[in-house]
């Protein structure tokens, strides 16, 4: 219900709900299961987004967060590139632990891998529309997701670089919206391409902590 609960955070009422939610209806299915979901059980999505607000309305300097648990690191599995042959030889020494953690990283490797992106103008407009919502409650600061992709073969540089200029573009078009430069990350707080592991939460939590708050 993460996505739901994003959702209605940054809508006051049911029918702003439908209206954002409309422009995702068409998307992947992803989408469509959650709105399904949330005309299923309207009440209780709506409770939990507003916990959701509750809980992000009382955080402070001091407030303790809630980091990853994983404590693999991508520069653990070595090349990308050789995952496959990486994890046979694991296997083989009988270290299944990081035999499997190796093979979470190619299964989401795998799909990223040399798949065809652009910046989609229907994405650029929701995108802005988020924006003008969240900063009608309060101020917004922006900072790209960190990932690892040191071959350039999940996130070509053509498309990091359009993707980077579309939303500084947008973000200066709203007023209210700081955009933060990019966290500087490597492969040792990552746990697969995407997804930070306990390092890379607690490097991450403190650099927007130090920004924003």
């Amino acid at each position: 219900m993460a996505a739901t609960s994003f959702v209605c955070a940054i809508t006051r009422d049911p029918g702003g709900y439908v209206e954002y939610a409309s422009h995702v209806a068409v998307r992947p299915v992803l989408y469509r299961a959650e709105l399904r979901d949330f005309f299923v059980h309207p009440r209780q999505r709506l409770e939990e987004a507003a916990a959701v607000r509750r809980w992000l309305a009382g955080f402070d300097r001091q407030t303790p967060m809630n980091e990853p648990n994983n404590t693999f690191s991508v520069c653990d599995a070595g090349p990308l590139s050789e995952l496959k042959e990486t994890i046979a030889g694991l296997r083989r020494q009988g270290r299944a632990e990081l035999a499997a953690a190796a093979a979470r990283v190619q299964a989401g490797y795998a799909v990223r891998v040399h798949q065809p992106l652009k910046v989609d103008a229907f994405e650029t407009v929701r995108f802005r529309r988020v924006l003008e919502k969240l900063t009608a409650v309060a101020p917004v600061y922006l900072t790209a997701a960190p990932y690892y992709d040191p071959d350039f073969d999940q996130y070509p540089r053509d498309y990091r670089d359009s993707a980077a200029q579309t939303i500084r573009r947008v973000a200066a078009q709203v007023p209210g919206v700081t955009v933060v430069p990019d966290f500087a990350s490597d492969c040792s707080v990552f746990f697969d391409t995407v997804h930070l592991n306990r390092k890379g939460g607690e490097q991450f939590t403190e650099y927007l902590r130090a920004r924003v708050l």
